[in-house]
C-alpha cells in the first residue's frame, strides 16, 4: 500500500509534536526577554525524537542557554 504510515512512524511524529507543543509556555518568557542575555542551564532527559526536538528549539530561540541533552 502506498502511502501508508507505520504505527512507530504515527507515534514517533505524535511523540515530537507534543514535545514541541509542552515547550509552547517555556519559550515565550525567554523569547520576551531577547534583549537580555540569558545564564540558564537547561536539561533534557530523554534524547529520542522529543528530547531531541525541544533541545533544539530551546537552543534555537534562546542562544544563550545552556543545553544539555541526556
Amino acid at each position: 500500500m502506498r502511502g501508508s504510515i507505520s504505527r512507530r512512524s504515527f507515534l514517533q511524529l505524535g511523540a515530537s509534536s507534543l514535545g514541541v507543543a509542552a515547550l509552547g509556555p517555556l519559550v515565550g518568557p525567554l523569547t520576551a526577554h531577547a534583549g537580555q542575555q540569558l545564564d540558564a542551564r537547561i536539561v533534557v532527559i530523554g534524547g529520542g525524537s522529543a528530547g531531541a526536538t525541544a533541545a533544539k528549539y530551546l537552543k534555537h530561540y534562546a542562544p544563550g542557554l545552556r543545553v544539555t541533552l541526556l
